[in-house]
């Protein structure tokens, strides 16, 4: 037997052919679960991005808008919008109607962000659990669609969330918009409520918040699908009566169809919340510079009542329906386009 040990070859060159990168897994290796939860991660990103660029745009349009149904809606007077707009310009000029919007622009990106990563996650959750689930032969949806309620419920969960985070920022804008010079700045009105309730002082009006944003959210959703569905449906049967062919893309709306369905979510939305907005902005003005003895919910609305009966809470519904339709189709439409563009 030979004892020879022959040395190791030495290893052959490197080259293209023989060096592999490695390369992640492909997707029909990951499990199912895996999948499905970094499709809910990727699609959540997603809405969160296009709602906070959809956010910045509807700030700028609207708040103007935003004055002017706060101060309707918590003067002592009877004022017509026309009055009102007259008074603000008189007394502060174009400023007056940009007063209070460093808070809410700061914070739009968040609140737009929080109501479409929750609304998607939620949405995303239930059509997991349902997607198996035949849809009714009447609706119109395909059967890997949420139905209207749930809808309403992925959107109501979101509005919930969402007013914990908007709460404290509104009560800043309402605060600075009639105060008249009490306060110096956003960061002084912050500080004057902390030193007279804390917490409590800084989301005074969360419950009519939530009474507003819970419904109203869900509703707005809820009309901006059916919204979109009723006109898809409308399109396709338009072409089928001019007998026309089917392009491709013809099962998505365009920019017109998507501002007109966001424009009806508004109105949607401003009809469930108005009421609670109402309440919601006399509970955040009262006291002023002096952290007083607060009015809970129940006694704002009775008081409310008293004063003007119910039309007393929906003062202000000019410049609330006024600021749905321009204000839900920019923020609706540029959501969609964005969304779909990223």
């Amino acid at each position: 037997m030979d004892n020879y040990r022959s040395a190791p070859s030495s290893p052959a060159p490197l080259t293209k052919s023989t060096v592999t990168k490695r390369s992640p897994p492909e997707l029909g290796q990951l499990s199912p679960h895996h999948v499905e939860r970094e499709s809910r991660t990727i699609n959540a990103r997603k809405q969160v991005l296009a709602g906070s660029i959809a956010a910045f745009v509807s700030t700028l349009v609207c708040h103007p808008i935003d004055v002017l149904r706060t101060e309707l809606q918590t003067t002592q007077e009877t004022l017509t919008a026309r009055e009102c707009l007259r008074r603000i310009w008189r007394a502060e000029g174009m400023q007056g109607f940009y007063k209070g919007l460093s808070a809410p622009l700061a914070a739009q990106a968040v609140y737009k962000a929080i109501i479409f990563g929750t609304n998607s996650t939620a949405q995303q959750l239930l059509l997991a659990r349902t997607k198996k689930r035949p849809r009714p032969p009447s609706s119109n949806l395909s059967p890997q669609c949420l139905s209207y309620p749930e809808i309403f419920l992925c959107g109501a969960l979101s509005g919930g969330v969402n007013a914990l985070v908007v709460t404290p920022v509104e009560l800043v804008r309402n605060r600075l918009v009639v105060s008249h010079g009490v306060y110096s700045g956003p960061r002084d009105c912050v500080g004057q409520a902390w030193r007279g309730g804390g917490f409590r002082g800084l989301w005074n009006g969360l419950l009519p918040t939530l009474c507003r944003d819970g419904p109203g959210v869900g509703a707005w959703f809820l009309a901006f699908a059916a919204g979109k569905d009723g006109l898809l449906a409308w399109k396709k049967s338009t072409k089928g009566l001019r007998g026309g062919k089917r392009e491709a893309g013809e099962e998505k709306l365009g920019v017109g169809g998507l501002l007109l369905a966001g424009s009806g979510a508004g109105v949607a939305f401003w009809t469930v919340a108005l009421p609670f907005d109402t309440v919601k902005s006399v509970m955040q003005v009262a006291g002023v510079g002096s952290e007083g003895k607060r009015e809970g919910m129940g006694q704002v609305i009775e008081r409310l009542v008293r004063e003007g009966g119910l039309r007393r809470l929906f003062r202000g519904w000019q410049g609330a329906f006024g600021r749905a339709v321009p204000g839900s189709a920019a923020t609706l439409a540029t959501f969609d386009v964005v969304k779909d563009w990223l």
